[in-house]
């Protein structure tokens, strides 16, 4: 019995984290996050995937950025670019507050 009760709690966690996981990333795809930063580069060459639209940081490495196009609602299927450091020129970023 202990074991059945423990399996269900580590699901329910589990179940949990996915939900909350999901309604941050739509949080951070509408700029509504408390963490949203959003991103403007000027390129060595242009990317012309990423030129002229509203970006979202997502995540930065010491190689790339990681960025999303800001929408709202957030799509089901959202796209991400990978920005190779080796590409930018300059990168300003701001956190969204609304």
């Amino acid at each position: 019995m202990k074991y059945v009760l423990l399996s269900l709690l580590l699901l329910a966690t589990t179940y949990m984290a996915s939900i909350e996981g999901k309604q941050s990333a739509i949080r951070i795809i509408e700029g509504t996050s408390d963490d949203s930063i959003a991103i403007e580069f000027v390129l060595r060459n242009e990317m012309s995937s990423i030129t002229n639209r509203r970006l979202m940081l997502v995540m930065e490495t010491s190689d790339a950025f990681y960025v999303i196009e800001r929408q709202s609602p957030a799509p089901q299927s959202p796209v991400m670019y990978v920005v190779p450091r080796s590409n930018v020129e300059s990168a300003a970023m701001q956190r969204v507050s609304e």
